[in-house]
């Protein structure tokens, strides 16, 4: 994989998880009630964005407990249940 690729690659992922941000932030600035969601769920919006941008079907598995650590960095006082 040349550096260029990858380059594009890490952009394209930047983007979709800035999405699923803006999704994020908007749906808890809606203030009807507390969100609840599905690491399942945004991991497949994720995956569905980055879909979108690239063109063609994202075929690599979303490191879903990375993505939650990440949502957690960016949303501190988001909090997680197991149920």
């Amino acid at each position: 994989m040349s550096g260029k690729s990858s380059n594009d690659e890490q952009a394209t992922e930047g983007l979709a998880f800035a999405k699923l941000v803006v999704f994020i932030e908007e749906t808890l600035t809606d203030g009807k009630m507390a969100p609840v969601f599905k690491l399942a769920d945004r991991a497949q919006l994720y995956t569905s964005r980055m879909e979108q941008m690239l063109g063609v079907k994202y075929d690599r598995r979303v490191h879903t407990t990375r993505l939650k650590q990440t949502l957690l960095a960016h949303f501190p006082n988001v909090c997680t249940a197991s149920l």
